[in-house]
């Protein structure tokens, strides 16, 4: 069940932004003025990011039942990272919270 909520990531994206900023924009209504905002950031991150072909379609053929073997679910989790760090909007939100700092 959890594989088929997947299946249409696009409007997943969509769905899940729409719902995080409204809790936001309540979240800021409720703040006094001198308080700081809340914000929200997305970042999407999906195989079709590996410019490898070889890799990306080693990961594509993984198996979707959340059976992997440990150095599996090693390469996915290294996968991640590196998608991460090279994602625009990742990096753009890094960068804000240098600039923000605490």
């Amino acid at each position: 069940a959890a594989v088929e909520l997947l299946s249409d990531v696009p409007d997943s994206y969509t769905k899940a932004a729409r719902v995080s900023e409204k809790r936001a924009q309540g979240v800021n209504a409720m703040r006094t003025p001198g308080e700081p905002k809340v914000k929200v950031d997305f970042a999407v991150i999906t195989f079709d990011q590996i410019t490898d072909m070889a890799e990306r379609q080693r990961f594509n053929a993984m198996p979707t039942t959340f059976r992997l073997r440990p150095e599996q679910v090693d390469a996915l989790r290294a996968l991640a990272g590196r998608l991460l760090e090279q994602s625009p909007e990742f990096r753009s939100f890094l960068r804000a919270m240098q600039r923000d700092g605490p």
